[in-house]
């Protein structure tokens, strides 16, 4: 439903108003029932939360009406634009700005944040969070927040901690596939398709494969971290594909490569950038190969001084809701909610893509000194 829960003070108005009425009364029984007004903002059996669940949301939603807009920092904000309509017609009068922000550009708009005290941003959605919760690493811009409405998956639970932060530092409402991404029209130019990552590295598939340029942060040295970690690539195999590979200057070019047919083959592809235009009608198709896909957390972080924090817990809560998760999957990312998954999209389903683990970011982070300079070698040329 979604119409508003009574507030507390309404129902105990109405308490003190039966009690006072029935004072003088010996013959007539005491009010002991509960209220049956029972309309919170959201409806809790359809979007798989409990009652208790949906009462904190419509507080949430109430203390929301007196905060201004929601403000996001994303990677990947146009892949969420569905979801962010979705959460202003699942909560009215609230609504969402998100910019795309990664890298030194993210770091400089939080650490002017936090220096002048002028805070823009409410939330933080970035894969690579954890660097910007450690003081340590990109610095500490987050407010520890217990999400109240996430449930890691069975399939998962050894993978517990990188879907919620022991210290809840951060959350993850969903995962995301870096696969290949193929333009159809050229994909018969290397023989046969590549059936992994490090086939990619085979000397056929020189000059046929695109990607951003990964000796900067962002997601395809992000994928190269991933694959180097979970032996889904050698240090053999980076060189080939260093060798192999044409680069653009960031990821988004790289995307937009693809779709023009610069190179029939992108490394690390975006589910969500290629699924939606493969559905606009562009010769383009995503792909999982078997084994060794990275696999993706999309972190959330209540950012420090958030201008709206009410207004920021309800949407990270509002992430886990089962239209939430359904629509994140619609746009080719794995929710958490298996009830969600879409059956023709394997990748959207954590037991179809016999997803088992998340390699730990706290492993990817302590071999970034070691790894990078391999990648930046790698790819000088």
């Amino acid at each position: 439903m979604k119409s508003k829960k009574l507030s507390t003070a309404a129902l105990l108005l109405g308490a003190a108003l039966v009690i006072s009425g029935c004072a003088g009364t010996t013959d007539a029984p005491s009010d002991t029932s509960t209220p049956d007004d029972t309309d919170y903002i959201v409806d809790a059996a359809a979007e798989g939360i409990t009652e208790e669940q949906a009462a904190y949301l419509t507080e949430l939603y109430e203390a929301a009406q007196d905060e201004g807009g929601l403000t996001i920092y994303s990677g990947t904000p146009d892949d969420l634009v569905e979801v962010y309509a979705l959460f202003e017609e699942t909560f009215p009068g609230v609504s969402v700005t998100a910019e795309g922000l990664i890298g030194a550009p993210l770091v400089q708009a939080l650490s002017t944040e936090n220096a002048s005290n002028n805070h823009v941003a409410d939330i933080l959605h970035n894969p690579d969070a954890q660097l910007y919760v450690n003081e340590n690493a990109a610095g500490d811009f987050g407010e520890p927040y217990e999400v109240q409405t996430l449930e890691v998956p069975e399939a998962l639970a050894g993978s517990a901690d990188s879907i919620i932060d022991p210290e809840h530092r951060f959350n993850v409402p969903f995962l995301g596939y870096f696969g290949l991404g193929t333009f159809l029209p050229r994909s018969s130019e290397a023989g046969a398709p590549p059936e992994s990552f490090a086939d990619l590295s085979d000397p056929r598939f020189t000059g046929l494969i695109g990607m951003g340029d990964p000796t900067i942060p962002g997601p395809q040295q992000a994928a190269l971290l991933y694959l180097l970690n979970s032996g889904g690539l050698t240090e053999e195999d980076l060189t080939g594909l260093g060798a192999n590979a044409s680069l653009k200057g960031d990821y988004g070019q790289a995307i937009g490569g693809l779709m023009q047919g610069e190179f029939p083959f992108m490394f690390g592809a975006p589910v969500s950038a290629v699924v939606k235009a493969a559905d606009a009608g562009a010769p383009v198709e995503f792909r999982v190969f078997s084994e060794y896909n990275p696999l993706i957390s999309h972190k959330h972080v209540l950012l420090q001084g958030a201008p709206n924090p009410n207004t920021a817990k309800l949407y990270i809560e509002f992430m886990n809701l089962l239209s939430a998760q359904e629509l994140l999957a619609e746009v080719g990312f794995m929710p958490l909610d298996e009830r969600a998954a879409d059956p023709a999209a394997p990748w959207t389903s954590i037991t179809e893509s016999g997803a088992t683990e998340i390699v730990d970011h706290t492993v990817i982070d302590e071999s970034r000194s070691r790894l990078l300079p391999l990648i930046e070698q790698a790819f000088k040329n």
